[in-house]
């Protein structure tokens, strides 16, 4: 997965853009996490093809920088860059204070002062709007004014078919009960995606049972009759890349002479932080040994990459090319087993 090839598209699908007179229209926003835009085109989505077909397809759309899961899904929710909104990376520190926000800690991702920006559940519910969601990043935090009206806290494992009942139960509370925005998320293409690659069986497998899932959101729409009602957006927040050993870095091995802490993308960036009084001559190595990657200095970051103007971004980002994967020693051992 890479930024600056273009590649993970976000796909928008709006299933009734123009609701019966009268009627106040719902919005469903569906999260397929690591959708590439081309396992549209496998043969295997029939329910998604259905919708592109009654409805709109974007041509193609970009994620922010870093294009990972946590800062994608919060510039989706807010309309921010992560260096407006926060959340910078799935995992960063303060530096002033030593705390952690991590994607696996649940109890630092519900801490609200990580999340600079408002997302569009907080909007709403302001003018009155009730909103729920069924699993995004930041709508459980632990400020009850910035949470949905609904939600549930994230469990990895719970059931696909229980998620779109969820939703569809909300829709079914009385009128002025039900939420008129709700979030609805599945990661089943990620997962299997960074475990076999993009081109696995095992992706497409994956690509075939979250189509099945819009089909059974489509079809409880259509029996509890509010298919006419309601906007369907499905997105993702960002692509994936095939990679093979022969294309990792050891990042770690070119700086074993110096001592650094690592902040990892887990392939296609590595942030380093050295020791202060080494950050020169570690900025240097990395210069004079770049080869399939770019080293910047946080001011050095690309513009385009709309990325360098938060004080958690650490001092020296390496940006791996389309196809190519930087790592730490631990994690390149790891790969290579």
């Amino acid at each position: 997965m890479d930024f600056k090839q273009k590649l993970f598209i976000l796909v928008f699908f709006f299933c009734s853009l123009f609701p019966l007179p009268g009627q106040t229209p719902y919005v469903i926003l569906v999260s397929l996490d690591g959708f590439r835009w081309d396992y549209l085109d496998r043969g295997l989505t029939p329910n998604l093809k259905q919708m592109e077909q009654q409805g709109v397809r974007a041509l193609s759309l970009e994620p922010v920088y870093p294009s990972k899961t946590f800062p994608n899904h919060i510039s989706t929710i807010t309309g921010m860059y992560p260096t407006s909104h926060g959340i910078i990376l799935n995992d960063f520190s303060n530096p002033s204070t030593g705390e952690w926000y991590r994607l696996s800690d649940k109890r630092s991702t519900r801490e609200s002062k990580w999340y600079l920006g408002e997302a569009f559940w907080e909007t709403a519910e302001r003018q009155g709007v009730k909103t729920a969601s069924y699993f995004w990043p930041g709508s459980a935090l632990d400020l009850e004014y910035r949470r949905p009206s609904y939600y549930h806290r994230y469990d990895h494992n719970r059931p696909y078919e229980q998620r779109v009942d969820g939703v569809l139960e909300w829709l079914q509370l009385p009128p002025s009960q039900r939420p008129h925005f709700i979030t609805l998320y599945f990661h089943e293409t990620d997962s299997q995606g960074h475990t076999y690659g993009p081109n696995s069986a095992e992706v497409n497998r994956a690509a075939a049972r979250l189509d099945s899932m819009i089909g059974r959101l489509m079809n409880g729409l259509e029996a509890i009759g509010l298919k006419d009602s309601v906007n369907v957006i499905v997105t993702s927040d960002h692509g994936m890349t095939e990679i093979s050993r022969e294309q990792t870095i050891n990042i770690g091995e070119l700086l074993s002479s110096f001592n650094c802490r690592y902040i990892s993308g887990y392939g296609p960036f590595l942030f380093v932080i050295p020791e202060p009084a080494q950050e020169e001559a570690v900025y240097q190595q990395l210069k004079k040994a770049q080869n399939h990657y770019r080293v910047y200095r946080r001011d050095e970051i690309p513009e385009h990459y709309h990325f360098s103007g938060h004080p958690f971004i650490p001092p020296i980002l390496i940006d791996a090319e389309p196809g190519w994967s930087v790592l730490t020693d631990s994690l390149f051992r790891a790969e290579m087993q």
